[in-house]
């Protein structure tokens, strides 16, 4: 229980709200989605259900290992935007990220749990 209140505890709030929303739209998608794929079974839904939860429980660590790389790559950096084009094409290159981020959350979440553990264990380490 520790483990996770640190974990949980390492990220701003807002940043968890804020991801957790996006994370609860993309399942509700979801949610909605897979009953109407047709010749699933029961037991394949209940399955795909599953990976979709824990997918949104997920998501807003595979989001920080997106935003940390990102803010490592680029620094703190804007765009200077050149009509409502680049606007659109911004926020839709930032949907298409999020989504492919949700639907990979399992397998890229794990490097962003072991991240925080690793920042959090060096913060509380005592100095000599």
């Amino acid at each position: 229980m520790n483990f996770v209140r640190s974990i949980f505890g390492a990220v701003d709030r807002r940043y968890l709200v804020r991801a957790y929303v996006i994370s609860a739209a993309l399942l509700a998608y979801m949610i909605w989605a897979i009953p109407n794929q047709a010749g699933l079974q029961g037991h394949q839904k209940a399955l795909m259900f599953g990976w979709a939860t824990l997918t949104a429980i997920l998501f807003p660590f595979a989001k920080l290992v997106w935003d940390e790389l990102r803010d490592m790559l680029m620094g703190n950096t804007g765009f200077v935007h050149f009509g409502w084009w680049a606007i659109a094409v911004n926020y839709t290159l930032k949907i298409m990220v999020n989504v492919v981020l949700w639907f990979f959350a399992i397998g890229i979440a794990p490097l962003g749990v072991l991240y925080l553990w690793l920042r959090n264990r060096s913060a509380a380490a005592p100095v000599e």
